[in-house]
């Protein structure tokens, strides 16, 4: 880049020195480098100009040029406004490097984007440090590596203050994770920790324990919090009208009544948990002193029985660890409903009872279980919460309130960045706006060391990976996914028709490995996006074409094909997408966010899979869908299938089937909440051999 002076630097990923020990290459991180990345229509940082180029190892392919005209700002006049606009007149055009960055391979990871850092991007990830800062950002907006490089910058312009040690990366599973995993390490940072969410709660749970999602949705709400505060404190109290411990030297019993001892209990009522229990230990013991005064040369132990001491103590506030506590709640009716009074319902509460196991080293734990151990723990002792100087949060839309007070009890002074886009939020946990999200934020728990007054939420609006052939699909569904958001604009064509193959329910995998197979034949990284009750059918016929997958819900990606469920996909780019069944996708739980996600996970190509001739109706105009084939044969009619109890009615085979399929999908639903992930395609596929056995096919 020239700035108005006329010299020259070059901006790189790290900083290189000559032998004189001049910059020959300035860090990107440094405010000479920012210059560079925030220079923009209407805005030349200072800059005459600046070159981007395109390289393949040591040989420059390509450059583009960016040129800015400065006088009049330099002598006070104009801003800066650059020689060129795009065809809009936005003064917003993409260059060389950007495009050739969106048009190149994917593969199994993420990778940086410093070469191809836009100037609304660099303005999010330079933002002040100690700020809770909101990124919403569209698919394709690049939030998640925004998100990581202003991890690294932080990490750079806060050397001494914070290090690798001191930040986490926080997902929402472990797909994703292993899909960023290797951007900040390209970025010369090393060592962060970058985890799954459900890693927050693990160190809590020994033995694992299922529950019915009704009751795990409870358990994730935020206002869980407030339950188990008012559980802790109504352990506090002296119930009997007395404290008596024993004196073995004079063989008498000390007494304190119950109201000095409660009086003392409600004085340090307001500290964690067990901080308060140890001065109000301290407390009685002064008391004690006070009341029966030591003999000459004594100490407290030698005129005071401290076993009975410290089971008096017990009495009046009990010494618990979080699984102990939690136990002790969910299986009493009278805790739990003094605990929940005014904050759940009767019927709330009642979800919450469970029988307890005949000891705790045999209680089980569920994933909800988790995250409200996690929350007694921070209530009990905040010291033995691992706390980070900075938190990064990506797709931050979907966490439950539980989920979001975890990593709040894990920041140190409430430094967090969180990504997310709300038109994409599924599951339990969805919401229409970051209302809820910044609402939790700025709210103080019990125990919390920091304070934020507001959360800073910035736009990202612009969309650089997916193509204008696939986001003008993607928005046919705004009005239904989030129609208070501004309608994402994608800067790129693909030069790309989105295509469409029918194929009936039975022919599925059949029509799904002809659309796949061009795309093979390119070497392209592919995402096929389908229901989980159609994965059945289409891992065995890939296997059977010799086509190497694999299923990405196991927590891994390929450099090739990639079967993965829609929910599951959030997240992550393919060069190719084929989504199987839109419809059906689309009439599910969330279905139209979900399809939204299928829809803007292609940096390149997109083909659709429609089946039994459906298509939700929003996507219709922008495709161009094949007519029906005309049969060759007949069609099937019903048949009689005699059988040795006599004649019954039997529909055609390929109806049979037909139905056997969506019997099996009605109850899907239900296996999904019971069953691990990795089960439920063979769960299915067993199901629809049942059915076919016992309807005689």
């Amino acid at each position: 880049m020239e700035d108005a002076t006329g010299r020259r630097y070059y901006i790189g990923k790290t900083t290189i020195l000559d032998e004189e020990k001049t910059p020959l290459v300035v860090n990107w991180k440094t405010p000479i480098g920012g210059k560079f990345l925030a220079a923009m229509p209407g805005d030349s940082q200072g800059l005459r100009s600046k070159r981007s180029f395109t390289t393949a190892k040591n040989t420059i392919r390509s450059y583009s040029d960016s040129h800015f005209r400065t006088s009049a700002h330099e002598g006070g006049g104009e801003p800066p406004v650059e020689d060129q606009t795009d065809a809009d007149g936005s003064g917003f055009a993409l260059d060389d490097a950007v495009l050739a960055a969106m048009d190149a391979h994917r593969d199994s990871s993420m990778h940086d984007i410093v070469a191809t850092i836009q100037a609304d991007q660099y303005r999010i990830l330079s933002h002040d440090p100690d700020d809770i800062l909101l990124i919403q950002g569209g698919p394709g907006t690049g939030k998640t590596a925004v998100a990581l490089h202003r991890l690294s910058w932080l990490l750079y312009n806060q050397a001494g203050a914070q290090d690798a040690d001191d930040v986490l990366v926080v997902t929402p599973n472990s797909t994703l994770t292993a899909y960023i995993r290797n951007v900040l390490p390209a970025l010369g940072d090393e060592g962060i920790r970058q985890i799954a969410i459900s890693e927050l709660g693990q160190r809590f749970v020994r033995k694992p324990r299922h529950e019915y999602s009704s009751v795990g949705v409870l358990k994730a709400d935020a206002r869980m919090v407030a339950v188990l505060h008012r559980g802790l404190q109504n352990r506090v109290g002296l119930s009997g009208d007395e404290l008596t411990v024993r004196m073995p030297a004079t063989r008498e019993v000390a007494v304190l009544p119950a109201p000095a001892v409660n009086a003392a209990a409600k004085r340090y009522s307001h500290m964690p948990y067990l901080a308060g229990r140890t001065a109000l230990a301290e407390k009685l013991r002064q008391e004690l002193v006070d009341r029966y005064p030591l003999p000459r040369r004594s100490t407290f132990e030698q005129s005071f029985d401290a076993q009975s001491f410290n089971s008096q103590v017990d009495r009046v506030w009990p010494a618990l660890s979080p699984q102990q506590f939690l136990r002790d709640l969910f299986s009493s009716k009278r805790q739990l409903a003094a605990a929940s009074e005014g904050i759940l319902s009767d019927e709330e509460t009642n979800l919450l009872y469970r029988a307890s196991a005949p000891s705790i080293s045999e209680e089980g734990w569920t994933d909800s279980d988790a995250f409200l151990l996690h929350e007694v723990q921070a209530q009990l002792d905040p010291a033995k919460i691992r706390r980070y100087g900075h938190i990064i949060v990506d797709e931050a839309q979907d966490l439950a309130g539980m989920q979001l007070q975890a990593i709040k009890r894990s920041s140190r002074n409430g430094a967090l960045t969180l990504a997310g886009d709300v038109a994409q939020s599924t599951g339990a946990n969805r919401r229409d706006s970051w209302k809820s999200v910044m609402d939790l934020l700025t709210r103080r728990p019990p125990g919390q060391l920091w304070s934020a007054e507001a959360v800073t939420r910035k736009t990202l609006r612009y969309v650089y990976r997916v193509p204008r052939e696939a986001q003008v699909l993607a928005n046919s569904l705004q009005d239904e996914v989030a129609p208070d958001l501004d309608v994402p604009q994608s800067m790129r064509d693909a030069g790309y028709v989105p295509r469409v193959t029918r194929a009936e329910r039975s022919d599925v995998a059949d029509a799904v490995l002809k659309t796949v197979e061009p795309h093979v034949a390119d070497g392209l990284m592919i995402g096929i996006i389908a229901p989980l009750s159609l994965h059945a059918a289409i891992g065995p016929a890939l296997t059977e074409a010799d086509v190497s997958f694999v299923f990405a819900r196991d927590g891994e990606l390929g450099d090739g094909v990639n079967v993965v469920t829609p929910e599951a996909a959030k997240g992550l780019e393919f060069d190719a997408v084929v989504i199987v069944d839109p419809q059906q996708i689309y009439e599910g739980d969330a279905g139209a966010r979900l399809l939204y996600i299928a829809l803007t996970r292609t940096t390149s190509r997109l083909d659709l899979v429609m089946v039994d001739g459906r298509m939700p109706a929003a996507l219709q105009p922008h495709l161009d869908i094949p007519a029906p084939a005309v049969p060759v044969h007949a069609p099937a009619v019903p048949v009689e299938v005699v059988s040795a109890k006599g004649p019954s009615p039997r529909r055609h085979a390929s109806l049979t089937d037909e139905f056997v399929a969506m019997t099996a999908e009605l109850h899907l639903e239900a296996i999904e909440s019971q069953v691990h992930p990795e089960l439920v395609p063979r769960v299915v596929e067993m199901m629809q051999e049942m059915l076919m056995k016992r309807d005689g096919s």
